[in-house]
């Protein structure tokens, strides 16, 4: 039994044991049992997903339900209102994390009561592939209510429909949680399906909230049978007032009192006033007035119907007349909502009643127009800018003194150095214009608003009087930080042939930014090899992608990029490296260097011509997974070889003194031959194609007749000695196997073909050299670097070219005169002659032979292979056109004798 099964068991017992010799504990309902509880994996967190009932025999309310018995709970328990009045408690199970589909998660729940009894059960969750259909569950949900501010109680908003679980056998209940107060739910229920009614039973106000969000819950709803055994579904219904005009202009700015100086002077602006329509939904514009009737200072004043500045219509001398120092003067202001339409409701009206004292002549401070100033500011804002502030806000200052009197200086109190006043001095009234010095502390981060004074403040010799504003300023939040990973880098280490969908690595990024600014999505993975991984854009989990191709061999390291982006994958971009270690695993087998390896005996059998090796690599990149040994696995007959299991040389034993020869079906050779890169190749005729037009062969030529005699005599005595050429004769064919060391271990296979060495060749050809009686001292060292072999010349003549320059009778230039040097060349060493060409070259220069031509003559003769051997020695063939006349040298059926040009 898992240790966490064990463990909750124990509790319950526990709980069970400790219940004994008390009063009745509380008991669960039946119905509610949460032994396994299925829940499709896209169960959204902190939503509901199950109702607990218990109730107690002794009415010990209210039951209390908790979370217990668990490491890392996956969901919280949320207790519902229960009192004395009420049979059942209830309790809701909400969600805490996200489920992982095939994941069970065990707990325990208990429920207890006010004297201490108490109750376990054991619960798991079990969380499946499927998905939470919610048309299913609810057929109809409305998508927006929209409702007037003035509408009635009792008045039907709109309806939801729920449907039923059939294998529970219950009837579905709608429940409203918030707000009841000012709406419910009527509802009718039938054995498919549950209507309820959203009814509005208070009053609304848009003023005071504009929208509402109704949370409403369904209890024993429809679930998939065997994917969903949850007994409890919710939403969120929004339901949204609209604004009525109900509400007359507020005033937002009319100061109570206010001092006039003396010196206030005709048409100067002495007080302002600002009102607001009360209804935020479609504000009407608001136009002022003043209330003239019994009052008798209107005449001394004007208000601005549009701005609401109130003005000084007479002198303050003729007002004196009427009222005294000290009396206050009492203005009535009106402020009435503006109607356009005859559709729009009748507009109204607010009134608020301003006064003014008449102060003594004199020197008077200097005052703000507002008592404060409060406006907002992004951010990080740029040293220079200017603070803006809204409308109803004037940046003036006056001082009403006249001369030195009215000069004052503007400055900041607790500014801390971040903005800056411009001017600093002035006389009698001013607009003053904050800006910002230093931007450090404009930060949200830091602070949300930063509070500060400016003061005016007389400069006259006599006197400091002043005033004072206080200034707020909100700072609003930007996207200005990047997302940072908790680490400076991650790395991790994986085995190369890791399956698609192992956890690699989860990382995780924090912003300092708030709200949308500062969540975080994990966008992707950069660099070479990150198409083997996806990253989760919520959590940051890391696996290995479908399809991954983490090749150790390929690379032993992976340096990638991890990127992520806040405001939802769209805004700043934050990285982090990742280093992803390859460890090599055995996944592949040697493989040898040829298919098909063949070595060559020396004459008499006791050795190899050369050293025998075979070799073969292994592309995995560490040992012993790249250890390589080889063996011998077949053929090895009365044990004459010896295959060496680390360097692979294979070593004769042995003299070979008898053989096994094997008869082969043309089947079993044809395939042999396809598969080995030794191939037989036919007997070869050299022939020479003289174009007609030129003069005939050497062997046709004028020369005498004992001459020709004497050549053929010394062809045939070399022919006597020669040994005709054989096929290649395989003595031996072994296969070798090379296997690593690895686990398990891989291995590969190879033929390998023992040959019979061949005795040393001799072979007369001809050549064409240059000029005339050529130094036969010379012309032998010179054929012998050309050859690679042991050369004799036997006889020198006269060649005898095309007659392209229209002389006859073999009559040639000087500077075009040949010589044909009739020479026997022998091979000296086994195997194929080394031919020096840079020694070739040298010989040349030193010799003063000449330079030897391509493959074609300056007459145009050429030297051709057929695969028989037809003619015999100075046979003529000569083509039906005439245009052809073929020459035999062959000297043996098994060499090639070639006229060469020098």
């Amino acid at each position: 039994m898992p240790p966490v099964r064990a463990w909750l068991k124990a509790w319950v017992y526990l709980g069970l044991v400790c219940g004994w010799g008390k009063g009745a504990r509380p008991r669960f309902d039946t119905s509610t049992d949460m032994g396994l509880v299925l829940v499709p994996a896209d169960a959204e967190v902190d939503s509901v997903i199950f109702r607990l009932r218990a109730t107690d025999q002794d009415a010990d309310f209210p039951l209390v339900f908790e979370v217990a018995a668990t490491i890392t709970p996956v969901v919280r328990i949320d207790n519902l209102p229960c009192t004395l009045y009420n049979k059942v408690c209830q309790a809701n199970v909400i969600l805490t994390k996200r489920l992982m589909p095939g994941r069970l998660h065990d707990f325990a729940v208990r429920v207890r009561d006010t004297k201490g009894d108490s109750n376990s059960m054991q619960a798991t969750i079990s969380a499946t592939n499927a998905t939470t259909s919610r048309d299913k569950i609810f057929p109809h949900i409305p998508s927006l209510i929209m409702i007037p501010e003035d509408a009635k109680p009792g008045r039907e908003l709109d309806y939801i429909l729920v449907r039923a679980n059939s294998w529970s056998g219950k009837p579905v209940y709608i429940e409203l949680w918030q707000p009841k107060e000012l709406f419910t739910i009527r509802q009718r229920q039938t054995p498919t399906q549950t209507r309820g009614v959203i009814t509005l039973i208070g009053e609304l106000d848009f003023e005071t909230q504009s929208m509402y969000t109704l949370t409403i819950y369904a209890t024993d709803p429809y679930t998939e049978p065997g994917k969903d055994t949850r007994n409890i579904a919710g939403l969120n219904i929004v339901v949204v007032v609209q604004d009525v005009q109900d509400v007359p202009p507020i005033f937002t700015l009319a100061p109570p009192l206010t001092r006039l100086n003396n010196s206030v002077q005709i048409g100067d602006v002495i007080l302002r006033v600002h009102a607001e329509d009360g209804d935020k939904g479609v504000p009407r514009e608001i136009t002022y007035g003043l209330v003239s009737e019994g009052n008798p200072f209107i005449p001394f004043f004007n208000i601005s119907e549009s701005t609401g500045e109130i003005v000084l219509a007479k002198p303050l001398e003729e007002l004196t007349q009427i009222t005294h120092v000290g009396a206050p003067v009492v203005l009535t202001v009106v402020a009435e909502e503006i109607r356009k339409s005859r559709d729009e409701p009748p507009a109204q009206a607010t009134i608020v009643d301003v006064g003014f004292l008449l102060g003594e002549a004199g020197n008077s401070p200097p005052y703000f127009e507002n008592d404060n100033y409060v406006t907002s500011i992004p951010e990080n804002l740029e040293p220079g800018s200017v603070i803006m502030f809204p409308e109803q806000y004037s940046t003036r200052v006056r001082d009403e003194d006249i001369g030195k009197a009215g000069v004052f200086a503007l400055k900041l109190q607790n500014n801390n150095g971040t903005f800056e006043i411009n001017p600093t001095v002035a006389e009698r009234t001013a607009d003053f214009i904050l800006m910002v010095r230093d931007n450090a502390l404009i930060d949200y981060e830091m602070h949300e608003s930063l509070s500060f004074k400016i003061i005016a403040q007389e400069v006259g010799p006599a006197t400091n009087l002043s005033a004072t504003a206080a200034v707020v300023i909100f700072i609003r939040d930007v996207n200005d930080n990047p997302p940072v990973f908790d680490e400076e880098s991650y790395e991790v280490t994986l085995a190369e042939n890791v399956t698609a969908g192992t956890r690699v690595i989860q990382v995780h990024a924090t912003d300092k930014d708030t709200g949308l600014f500062g969540s975080i999505r994990y966008t992707e993975i950069t660099g070479r090899g990150s198409d083997a991984f996806a990253i989760d854009s919520d959590t940051g989990l890391i696996t290995v992608a479908m399809g991954s191709s983490l090749d150790r061999e390929m690379a032993a390291q992976l340096q990638l990029t991890i990127n992520a982006r806040d405001e939802n994958g769209k805004g700043n971009t934050g990285t982090v490296p990742l280093i992803v270690n390859l460890l090599d695993v055995n996944d592949n087998a040697p493989i040898f260097e040829r298919e098909v390896y063949e070595f060559t005996l020396n004459s008499d059998l006791t050795n190899f011509s050369t050293a025998a090796f075979i070799k073969a690599t292994d592309a995995d990149a560490e040992p012993p997974n790249n250890e390589i040994r080889y063996e011998l696995i077949h053929g090895n007959y009365e044990n004459k070889f010896y295959l060496n299991e680390i360097t692979g040389e294979l070593i004769l034993r042995s003299p070979i003194t008898k053989f096994r020869r094997k008869k082969q079906s043309d089947d079993n050779y044809s395939k042999r031959l396809h598969k080995e890169p030794y191939n037989f190749q036919p007997k070869q005729v050299t022939r020479e194609i003289v174009r007609t037009t030129a003069s005939p062969d050497i062997l046709n030529s004028t020369e005498s007749v004992g001459n020709k005699s004497e050549l053929k005599s010394q062809v045939g005595e070399i022919k006597k000695h020669r040994r005709k050429r054989a096929e290649p004769d395989i003595l031996y064919t072994l296969t070798a196997r090379a296997y690593d060391l690895g686990v398990p271990h891989l291995a590969s296979e190879t033929e390998i073909f023992v040959v019979r060495g061949t005795a040393m060749e001799a072979r007369i050809v001809m050549f064409v050299v240059p000029g005339e009686r050529p130094n036969l001292t010379k012309t032998t060292e010179t054929l012998a670097t050309i050859t690679g072999g042991r050369v004799t010349v036997l006889d020198t003549r006269p060649y005898v070219s095309d007659n392209k320059t229209g002389v006859t009778n073999g009559a040639v230039p000087t500077e075009e005169k040949r010589t044909i040097v009739v020479a026997r060349v022998e091979q000296t060493e086994i195997g194929t002659p080394l031919v020096d060409l840079e020694k070739i070259r040298t010989t040349l220069a030193a010799n003063g032979v000449g330079i030897i031509g391509g493959a074609g003559t300056a007459n145009g003769s050429m030297t051709y292979y057929e695969t028989t051997t037809k003619l015999t020695i100075n046979e003529v063939i000569h083509d039906e056109d005439s245009t052809r006349t073929y020459v035999n040298k062959t000297i043996s059926s098994a060499h090639e004798e070639v006229v060469s040009r020098l």
